[in-house]
This record gives C-alpha cells, structure tokens and sequence, in this order.
C-alpha cells in the first residue's frame, strides 16, 4: 500500500488540540510503524494508497517520491493521516501529543488498533466508534479566518518587531512565526491561546502568498 505526504490540511489543523506535549515511550523503527498502519488501513479495506499530513509550509518541502526534503523542518509534530474507505467514506485522524512527527504517526496506528479491538469485544454497535473521525466531504468549506491579512500582520510584527521578513512570502512567514512564537509556545510555558493566535496568522499569511 502506497503513500503520499502532503501539507496539514485547515479541517486537520481544526481537529488537532493544544496539548502540553511529551516525549513517547515508543521504540519502533519507522518502518515497523508503517508496516503496523497499513495493517490496520488493510482491515479498514484500504487498498490503495493513504495521505500522510506533516506540518510543513508547502508542497515544496517534499520530494516527488513523497517524503521530506533534506532540509525541510515541520512547524510542529502534528501530524494526520487521510485515506477513503468503502464502508466509511473519507476518514482523517490526527495527532500532536508527542514531540516527534514520527512518533505521532505511531500513536495513530496504535490508536486504530485500539478501535478495532472496541469493535472485536462488542464494547459497540458495528462501526460506531469510527463515525467521529468522518471527515468532511470533498468541497466543505471551512470557517472563515478570524482575522484580517492586515491583522495577521500586525499580530506577526508585534512578536518579532526585529525581524525584517516578507508577508508574500510562505517560507519568510514560517520564519516570522518561528521567532514570534518562541516564547508563548505550550511547550514552553507559554501562553496557548497568543500560540493559536499567531498560528492563525501564519496559516492565514501562508495560504494568501501561495500562487
């Protein structure tokens, strides 16, 4: 079974809770982590291919064969994993407990074992403890952005007033959003909301200077 690695999407992002992070005590190889999610996709009847979401600016942190460049760093360890089933349509489900992105690809494959285990001791009706991780239909809008551009701007400057960047630029605003955010992210002790703040900016920001 196939993958391909592509950028959070916004209903992703949505779906994905601030939390005080925490180091795992997983220790599996990547490629057993793989093997163990395409076995759960496989008993989900997943027979094509899967989407693998990571947390970087855009496409171009990628190469074609769909894994990260070299020198692409994710703005955060969150990660999602999409696929289409026959019995269930579109599912999306997401992570971000963990430090490393890998590491959260791996709670998502042991999470789905647990879910078919609910289901194999009768604990639920058939398939009722996959419907909350439904995603929307290809084509649902999501909510508008609670800022302006403008805004967005502002909010970025007033965190990194020495930083000279362009807003029209993803990459110079990942930039920004990293200094910006050095000091109230979560993991820190920082503040969480002024965190979603500024990464409500940036990801406004970024899609506005995407061609």
């Amino acid at each position: 079974m196939k993958y391909v690695t592509r950028p959070l999407t916004d209903e992703a992002r949505a779906r994905i809770k601030t939390v005080n992070r925490e180091h795992s005590r997983f220790d599996t190889r990547w490629g057993q982590t793989l093997r163990d999610l395409r076995r759960e996709l496989e008993h989900l009847g997943v027979r094509d291919e899967f989407v693998m979401q990571i947390d970087v600016v855009t496409d171009r942190d990628l190469r074609l064969d769909g894994e990260l460049r070299a020198g692409a760093r994710p703005a955060s360890p969150s990660v999602a994993v999409a696929f289409e089933t026959k019995h269930h349509g579109p599912m999306l489900f997401v992570c971000g407990k963990f430090y490393f992105w890998q590491d959260n690809v791996r709670a998502i494959a042991l999470g789905l074992e647990s879910l078919r285990r609910v289901e194999r001791y009768g604990i639920v009706q058939s398939d009722e403890q996959y419907r909350g991780w439904q995603a929307l239909p290809p084509g649902t809008p999501m909510p508008a952005a609670q800022m302006s551009v403008d805004e967005a701007i502002r909010l970025l400057h007033a965190h990194a007033p020495d930083l000279v960047w362009d807003y029209d630029d993803p990459k110079e605003v990942h930039r920004a959003w990293r200094v910006a955010s050095l000091k109230v992210h979560p993991d820190v002790g920082g503040d969480p909301e002024m965190f979603r703040k500024l990464t409500e900016a940036r990801d406004l920001l970024v899609e506005q200077g995407t061609p």
